[in-house]
């Protein structure tokens, strides 16, 4: 059958625990018949306050491999990992005039946007990249969301983008998020 087809894989695992669920997935369900393929793996398997971003990027990579060389003719569609709508309230205000290292409305976007520079920096030139983060955070007049934190910046989700709970793309999102994606698999097949 052809088809784009969508189906989860094990939670917040390792990504090699990740890649053996969706090999296990592509030999025994699609019996091996996929041209492209779209892993999101999550950031977040690791204790919060224990993340080292660059040993998930390696893992993330190293399971790549994995799957590269397991399937050479399918192609691999890597990209950027969703941000989510950082609201600043009067709260966060204060927090930032008192210079608190830790703002949780922040931490979520602070660690995302470390992880999706790491995986730019890898992927980020080829074909078969989708910036999925960078979707969501550009208006559409072209800004971009950010915040400031310890001197830096930080994108975050657009809030006409998402529903009230600053994590699920709404209908807009959806579309412009499918729309770009559609673009992308387009460059990446014959027809």
């Amino acid at each position: 059958k052809n088809g784009i087809f969508h189906s989860w894989v094990n939670g917040e695992v390792s990504p090699q625990d990740i890649a053996r669920d969706y090999i296990n997935l592509i030999e025994n369900k699609l019996k091996k018949k996929i041209d492209i393929a779209y892993i999101r793996f999550t950031p977040f398997y690791n204790d919060y306050n224990d993340k080292d971003v660059n040993k998930v990027i390696n893992d993330y990579m190293e399971a790549q491999l994995l799957l590269q060389k397991k399937y050479p003719n399918t192609k691999f569609i890597h990209g950027t990992f969703p941000l989510t709508y950082s609201k600043i309230t009067l709260k966060t205000r204060i927090k930032k005039i008192l210079k608190y290292d830790e703002i949780w409305e922040y931490g979520h976007n602070i660690y995302v946007n470390k992880y999706n520079t790491l995986i730019r920096g890898v992927y980020g030139e080829e074909k078969s990249f989708f910036d999925f983060a960078k979707i969501q955070s550009t208006y559409s007049n072209g800004q971009r969301a950010y915040f400031f934190h310890e001197g830096k910046k930080y994108y975050y989700m657009v809030s006409d983008y998402t529903y009230g709970d600053g994590t699920h793309l709404n209908e807009n999102g959806k579309t412009i998020v499918a729309e770009k994606f559609i673009n992308l698999l387009s460059t990446l097949t014959d027809f």
